[in-house]
């Protein structure tokens, strides 16, 4: 056998495959941001944040100092002359000076917080706040105020004095003596004369101007066996300060003003219950007291915890 026809041998190594590149990440087909959506999605997170926080958890200032009122030039939206308003009410129904004055210091209206009081009277009066029957009374439990301290302000000329009679007398000539009519079983509310020939017409019981009711109760240990009273008007719904608000239980009263916790409400007012008490909840002379006692009566909290019920009350202004 010649050399030639000997096959040549088998190679050392297998022949090298031909390497496939794969594309990189830098090569791969890219997507578009959705700019559209990612407009709704801020949207809607923003407005959801803003339901939770306003609507479903609110944050309740419950320790905020009377200094920490907002003021501004504004004299209606002035929360620090709102409450001088409920504690000019308040020292016109218990007369405590003392308790005035540190209320006022409180609030750091300057060096003469007494004159600051006056001049909250007359901004008030320009502002066109007396046009209503109680814009008028806290105006005039101002005035009176400010002048018992020695201090003046342009509203000593501008609020009418309080003008009030139980009865109106009409002096009419005196008629011919007759005998006495006999008298009748059924009460009458006809005018009588009295022997000097005045007349005197007897006047209606006021009617009432507020209508309360108990619109919530809840259990909670941060207010803790709490009545939270809403002072209110019906037409706009505001809130009214300086309105009295009667709680009675057996053996004791409390009578306190709406208004002196305007971070919460201008109409508001609270009271500390005891527990295990009913209580009567009114605005006297203004309102008949709510139908249903308030009892203080022990509750679960929804994490467990052993609380004393709370009310929330409203008392809507109807009358004039």
């Amino acid at each position: 056998m010649s050399q030639s026809s000997v096959p040549p041998p088998p190679p050392s190594t297998l022949p090298e495959q031909p390497s496939f590149r794969q594309a990189s990440k830098y090569q791969q087909r890219r997507f578009g941001i959705s700019w559209w959506g990612l407009l709704i999605g801020l949207v809607l997170g923003v407005a959801g944040g803003i339901y939770l926080s306003w609507v479903q958890f609110p944050v309740i200032e419950t320790e905020t100092r009377p200094d920490q009122l907002r003021g501004g030039e504004n004299i209606l939206g002035n929360e620090k002359v709102h409450y001088v308003v409920a504690i000019t009410l308040a020292y016109s129904h218990d007369s405590d000076l003392g308790l005035a004055i540190q209320r006022l210091t409180d609030l750091e209206l300057g060096n003469d917080p007494l004159q600051a009081v006056a001049d909250m009277t007359c901004n008030l009066l320009n502002s066109g706040y007396a046009q209503t029957s109680a814009g008028l009374r806290a105006v005039r439990s101002m005035r009176t105020f400010y002048r018992l301290q020695g201090r003046s302000s342009c509203a000593d000329d501008l609020i009418p004095d309080i003008v009030s009679t139980s009865i109106v007398e009409i002096d009419v000539p005196t008629s011919t003596a007759t005998l006495p009519p006999p008298p009748s079983k059924t009460p009458s509310s006809a005018a009588t004369t009295t022997p000097s020939g005045l007349v005197i017409v007897p006047t209606t019981a006021p009617q009432r101007e507020y209508e309360g009711s108990v619109f919530s109760t809840f259990c909670s240990t941060e207010l803790n066996g709490i009545i939270e009273v809403y002072v209110r008007d019906f037409g706009n719904r505001e809130g009214i300060p300086g309105e009295r608000v009667r709680v009675q239980w057996e053996g004791g009263s409390s009578i306190f003003v709406s208004g002196l916790k305007p971070e919460r409400d201008p109409g508001y007012a609270d009271f500390q219950m005891e527990s295990g008490v009913s209580y009567i909840v009114s605005m006297p002379g203004r309102s008949d007291p709510i139908a249903s006692p308030l009892v203080a009566d022990r509750c679960t909290t929804d994490t467990g915890e052993e609380a004393t019920t709370s009310y929330r009350v409203a008392f809507v202004r109807v009358g004039g």
